[in-house]
């Protein structure tokens, strides 16, 4: 294989480690060691995926690095492992927010204290977040990051966050027990926790980049959040409605089946969260549903409303699940188009169904049943990676052809690019006995006939062998035998004018090759003369009647 190599060496003084953190002295305080193992945690790091995308290059990474320990601030950059960590650990905290809060807003009635006490734990987990969000750098675009406190503070106090993350994150603890309806509003501004469900897939989209889960299993995990976090407040959406239509003074109707200044029962939240999810479902699916209870009007103008946002979210699921399976089927799709216009073409030209069954047969063993443009492919990748690509593409042919083994790696790497890949189908004439050979043919799947020009099979060839050397080696040779693809077939072509330049200077491989040809040649001609033979001993027929007419 090629061996590329991917990094430097850099000489670094040895006053300093690769975090360039001046070392302490085997002889520092515990504190001091803590301290710089603090430093290093907050420094931005190519460990972190972000810096890689927007940095582009490690040296920018360095000159990052040693700019952040100058200037002796201990802001949290963006793209430090603490930060990295720690976008981890509030992907999980807003998970479990994004699911409770609303929860707690349409359904506290039934909660009971140990729930109250996850709610405020909750609570004080978003409050901490708000000051880490003081002391933690903003990446605000593709080219700027803040850095400084003030810039920072500015920043996030005008977002559309801080006032959300404050409201949301008051606990219920720090009211007196009489103040039942600020209470109950304070539950509802919990709410506007759910203005973090787009940093929460940022989160798990940076914590999934990490683990190397990328594009469709990405893709799958957050199609599959969304559709739980549209059923599920759907749910609390249908009773919010209406414990907000209670909080204005509006009066229950009789056979209402809960009280909701009294109970307080898990079994009973369970049955009413389930249920409303399923009233939920049925206004987003369209789906006529009998109910057992007389509503307040309010809870019928929700259901009209989230029927409406139900058939708006159905339809952009409809076109996001058609966008995959393009996607993710786009190559076995373009290739029906393409053997689409090819069948309209053979049958627009008459072609026999001899020759359309070979032209199918071609484009399948080609593409597999993916049509790829490879040269779209490969217009900008580089020479040496184009090398690279080829010597993967070709590692059976390498591995079977003889020669090519004996041979050193860089005149590998200067024959691959000369080497064509041609198919040919069952029946196909690959070379005509007589004709003046221009190339040579490497072997990597199928099987060919050797056979004479008076018809003589010779042998079979198979992966790994080569034919027509013969007319490279020896000027103004002609092709001495016929060659047909037995089975479909897939060569290698090296063209005559580039024959002597890869192999130049390796005369001993020449050498063996021109064996090789006049073992072949000889192993023709003499197929040949047993031929010529076997006719020249056949019996002459002397059964021939004379009729003798008398006159």
């Amino acid at each position: 294989m090629f061996k590329t190599q991917t990094y430097h060496i850099c000489s670094i003084s040895d006053d300093y480690s690769e975090s360039y953190l001046p070392t302490l002295s085997v002889f520092a305080s515990p504190w001091l060691k803590l301290k710089r193992f603090l430093k290093k945690l907050i420094l931005v790091t190519e460990v972190n995926p972000a810096s890689a995308s927007f940095y582009r290059r490690a040296a920018r990474i360095v000159d990052e690095r040693k700019s952040q320990i100058e200037s002796n601030s201990w802001i949290i950059h963006p793209f430090s492992i603490f930060r990295l960590y720690y976008e981890m650990y509030m992907a999980v905290v807003f998970l479990f927010c994004l699911i409770y809060m609303p929860l707690h807003a349409s359904y506290h009635f039934l909660l009971g204290e140990v729930f109250l006490f996850f709610y405020n734990m909750l609570t004080v987990l978003c409050m901490v977040d708000i000051v880490m969000n003081f002391v933690s750098g903003r990446c605000i675009s593709q080219e700027e990051i803040l850095m400084e406190p003030k810039k920072i503070a500015e920043a996030y106090v005008t977002g559309p966050y801080f006032i959300c993350d404050i409201l949301s994150s008051i606990p219920h603890d720090i009211l007196a027990e009489d103040l039942h309806k600020l209470e109950d509003m304070l539950s509802f501004l919990s709410l506007l926790k759910l203005a973090r469900i787009v940093t929460f897939f940022q989160y798990l989209e940076r914590t999934f980049n990490y683990f190397q889960i990328k594009g469709l299993k990405f893709f799958i995990a957050k199609l599959a959040l969304l559709l739980f976090f549209i059923c599920h407040y759907s749910a609390c959406w249908i009773y919010y409605s209406i414990l907000v239509y209670d909080f204005f003074g509006g009066s229950m109707v009789e056979n209402q089946h809960i009280n909701l200044s009294e109970r307080s029962d898990i079994e009973e939240f369970f049955k009413l969260y389930l249920k409303h999810m399923a009233y939920g479902s049925s206004f987003i699916l369209d789906v006529d549903f009998v109910f057992r209870y007389s509503y307040p009007a309010v809870f019928y103008l929700s259901g009209i409303f989230t029927y409406l946002f139900g058939r708006i979210i159905v339809s952009f699921f409809i076109v996001m699940l058609m966008d995959v399976f393009k996607i993710t089927n786009y190559l076995e799709v373009r290739y029906q188009e393409v053997l689409s216009q090819v069948n309209s073409y053979m049958s627009s030209k008459h072609f026999p169904v001899a020759i359309q069954s070979k032209v199918r047969h071609f484009y399948d063993h080609k593409y597999q049943g993916k049509y790829l443009n490879e040269q779209r492919v490969e217009k900008f990748i580089s020479e040496k990676l184009k090398k690279e690509i080829k010597y993967h593409e070709c590692r059976k042919l390498i591995r079977s052809v003889a020669i090519f083994q004996k041979l050193p790696q860089e005149i590998m790497e200067n024959i691959l690019p000369y080497l064509k890949r041609e198919l040919f189908m069952p029946g196909d004439t690959i070379i005509n006995a007589g004709t003046i050979g221009e190339c040579m043919y490497f072997m990597s799947t199928g099987t060919v006939s050797v056979v004479t020009p008076s018809g003589k099979e010779i042998c079979h060839l198979e992966d790994g062998d080569f034919f027509g050397e013969i007319c490279l080696l020896v000027s103004h040779a002609k092709r001495t035998a016929n060659v047909t693809a037995v089975e479909s077939c897939e060569l290698y072509k090296l063209e005559k004018r580039y024959f002597k330049k890869c192999f130049e200077g390796h005369a001993e491989i020449l050498y063996e090759m021109q064996l090789e040809a006049k073992r072949r040649n000889e192993q023709t001609l003499q197929a040949e003369r047993q031929v010529i033979k076997s006719y020249a001993t056949l019996p002459v027929k002397t059964d021939v009647k004379i009729k003798v007419h008398n006159k």
